[in-house]
């Protein structure tokens, strides 16, 4: 849970056919999106704006991040697999891609209709914040006020079947405690979510919080 491997992703036969396209023409030979499954500021959204500026640099073409969140990411999946397979339109998902196979319905196959092209990052802890003001102080508060008054107390998650989604399941189920999961559509507003008090607390990736003057 602590760890997650962020991979990018070419629509159907993205891969082949990026090498054909590469034999075929000049690759590339117009700008190249990223499509980041969640929203801006996340844990996912980050290394792809960190990747484009070199990827731009070594293929002499613009690439461009295009946030397309929502759904645990299934949106921008979906838009990628619906695009041409040609290596102009790559997704940069995570572990959430094979997460949804175990808990939703996913509207197209993460097996055949995407390829995996290479791991840019290594995922951060994921952390569990309050906001700067909460009475809580430990996860030991958070837990002995959940059993004090069940199904009050919520707690924001970057959608179902993601990480953050899957560590409240566990909470609930290991501390014996009735909380709510609220689903945003990413990390950073997640977090934000948190720092202005909308939830009580919320699992975040450490990046999204790292610095928030708002959160504890």
């Amino acid at each position: 849970m602590a760890m997650t491997t962020r991979l990018i992703g070419a629509a159907a036969l993205g891969a082949l056919a990026l090498a054909g396209a590469a034999s075929a023409e000049d690759f590339p030979s117009r700008p190249i999106t990223l499509v980041v499954s969640f929203a801006p500021g996340g844990l996912t959204d980050i290394p792809a704006r960190m990747l484009a500026p070199d990827l731009q640099q070594r293929l002499g073409q613009p690439v461009v991040v295009e946030n397309k969140p929502g759904a645990s990411g299934m949106i921008g999946g979906q838009y990628v697999v619906r695009a041409q397979a040609d290596g102009y339109t790559l997704l940069v998902s995570g572990i959430s891609e094979v997460q949804n196979l175990f808990y939703i319905h996913v509207p197209y196959s993460v097996r055949t209709d995407l390829a995996a092209v290479g791991k840019i990052a290594d995922g951060p802890p994921l952390v569990l914040a309050v906001p700067g003001n909460s009475p809580f102080r430990s996860l030991e508060d958070l837990i002995a006020d959940a059993k004090q008054h069940p199904g009050k107390l919520n707690l924001a998650t970057t959608g179902p079947a993601t990480s953050p989604a899957v560590a409240v399941t566990q909470l609930h189920s290991l501390a014996g405690i009735d909380i709510v999961s609220v689903p945003y559509n990413g990390s950073g507003p997640a977090a934000a979510a948190v720092a202005g008090g909308q939830v009580q607390a919320g699992f975040v990736w450490l990046p999204s919080v790292a610095g928030c003057r708002g959160c504890w």
